[in-house]
């Protein structure tokens, strides 16, 4: 019966964790935004119109979002100014959508940043994924739920961005 009784104090306490959390923002952090970056990669942005589903999940996401075009690929950048459950992993986007998604290794940009992938392929179209999330100090993770703690345990470590980009498979 103690057991039990531990266990069920266990639950809730972790079940409370995130409500302990930091307080969010002052509407001043989300004001500081620094505008969109000209280039990723090296390569030029295009900004493009945001799809209807960006716009209900900026609703809720302490932060921006940003869709862009460059050299074939598409990107989705997202600035946040505060941990939340609301900045999740574009692959579950994905399998939302009906594709299917297929983890691959991470891998290295240019900059020797490191990435998370995945392959994506809905109707037979087949597209390459890499994302992560960084900092203006250096830091970054390659998956947004290591993100999300490192984030509400060093609330003054952001703002963030995640950066998402999907290209056709060659």
């Amino acid at each position: 019966m103690a057991a039990r009784i531990v266990w069920l104090v266990a639950c809730v306490g972790a079940a409370l964790v995130p409500a302990l959390g930091p307080a969010r923002m002052s509407e001043a952090r989300l004001t500081s935004f620094p505008g969109w970056p000209a280039s990723l990669d090296g390569m030029p942005l295009d900004e493009q119109p945001l799809t209807s589903g960006e716009i209900r999940f900026l609703e809720e996401m302490p932060g921006r979002i940003g869709r862009f075009r460059s050299g074939g690929r598409e990107i989705v950048l997202r600035w946040v100014v505060e941990a939340t459950r609301n900045l999740h992993p574009s692959s579950d986007c994905y399998r939302a959508a009906g594709y299917s998604v297929e983890p691959r290794a991470a891998v290295r940009g240019d900059d020797g940043a490191l990435w998370s992938a995945w392959r994506v392929e809905r109707d037979g179209q087949t597209l390459l994924v890499r994302e992560r999330v960084y900092n203006s100090r250096g830091e970054s993770w390659t998956d947004v739920p290591s993100w999300y703690w490192s984030a509400w345990l060093h609330p003054d470590a952001g703002p963030w961005w995640c950066a998402t980009i999907a290209e056709l498979e060659k």
